[in-house]
C-alpha cells in the first residue's frame, strides 16, 4: 500500500489541495475516526463509513475520485506502515 497516490500537481492550487488532504489525514484519528481492520472500513465520528481497498489503493469516498487520493486512505496507509515498523 502506497503512502500517497496523488498525481503530480499541475499547478499551485492542486499542490495546496493535496497538502491540505495530507494534513487532514494526520489528524484523522484525533478527530474521532476509527478503523475496522477486519473489514477495511474507516468510520467517521457521525457514523459515515468508507471502505479502503489496500491492494488497489482506493477508498469509497468522493474525494479520491476528484483528487486522486484522500485522507482516509492516507491515514490507513500510515497506520499500517507504523504497525509494520513496530513489529
Amino acid at each position: 500500500m502506497k503512502e500517497y497516490c496523488f498525481p503530480d500537481p499541475q499547478d499551485v492550487h492542486q499542490a495546496m489541495v493535496q497538502a491540505n488532504i495530507s494534513a487532514r489525514a494526520e489528524k484523522l484519528w484525533d478527530e474521532g475516526y476509527t478503523y475496522e481492520e477486519s473489514t477495511g472500513t474507516v468510520i467517521g465520528p457521525q457514523g459515515q463509513r468508507y471502505h479502503i481497498d489496500r491492494e488497489a489503493d482506493t477508498c469509497s469516498c468522493e474525494a479520491i475520485k476528484h483528487h486522486g487520493d484522500c485522507k482516509h486512505r492516507i491515514a490507513v496507509a500510515k497506520l499500517h506502515r507504523a504497525k509494520k515498523k513496530a513489529a
